[in-house]
């Protein structure tokens, strides 16, 4: 198959925080000029997979449904909050890009538990031929508790119809394991890899 790419950063391990966090969500420090130099910090969320869309279902356990563009709006601190929960720095550091984008977002589901926002999955694309999961995040509290599948599982079924889903991700056992069990394939199985770029500043 051709692959369509898009570009994007998706949270390490659903749902968990800190080191488990996806670390292309964190500040990037300093990129070393010199060739040859291991481990640049900034490189290291890039070594990660590309994913395209498989089955879905949504499980119960909490309310799961889509947020609209004024709940978006009127829910931004508690949006905000699970971002800095979780340590996504480059989104808290810029809340007014990070509101731009919530409000040209294809799609955006929330979960609540009461009325509680306990839970995001923001969805980038076309919503034809592309969709694209750029952010999947659960509040620490609410962590391994299925959330994160849910949210997932709603995504994939509301675009069911749409050519490729895709996202991208750091390249863990755990994170694989977590996509893989919802029938989603590495992209190099495919013959398929993602090519990124990250804005400095």
């Amino acid at each position: 198959m051709s692959c369509g790419v898009g570009v994007g950063y998706h949270g390490g391990v659903p749902g968990r925080g800190g080191p488990h966090a996806a670390a292309c969500h964190r500040r990037a420090r300093p990129c070393p000029a010199r060739r040859g130099r291991r481990a640049r910090p900034h490189l290291r969320a890039l070594r990660a997979a590309l994913w395209v869309r498989a089955g879905c279902r949504v499980s119960a356990g909490v309310t799961i449904r889509e947020l609209s563009p004024g709940e978006r709006e009127s829910r931004f601190g508690e949006i905000l909050g699970l971002y800095g929960a979780v340590g996504w720095t480059n989104y808290t550091a810029r809340p007014e890009t990070l509101l731009a984008g919530y409000a040209g977002s294809l799609a955006v589901w929330g979960a609540l538990v009461g009325d509680e926002l306990v839970g995001i999955a923001r969805v980038v694309g076309d919503g034809a031929t592309i969709v694209f999961v750029q952010d999947l995040i659960v509040a620490p509290s609410h962590q391994r508790t299925g959330i994160g599948t849910q949210l997932m599982r709603a995504v994939m079924e509301r675009f069911s119809d749409v050519y490729q889903l895709e996202l991208l991700t750091d390249d863990a056992p755990r994170t694989r394991a977590f996509y893989e069990s919802l029938g989603l394939a590495r992209s190099d199985t495919m013959g398929c890899v993602a090519y990124v770029r990250v804005a400095r500043g």
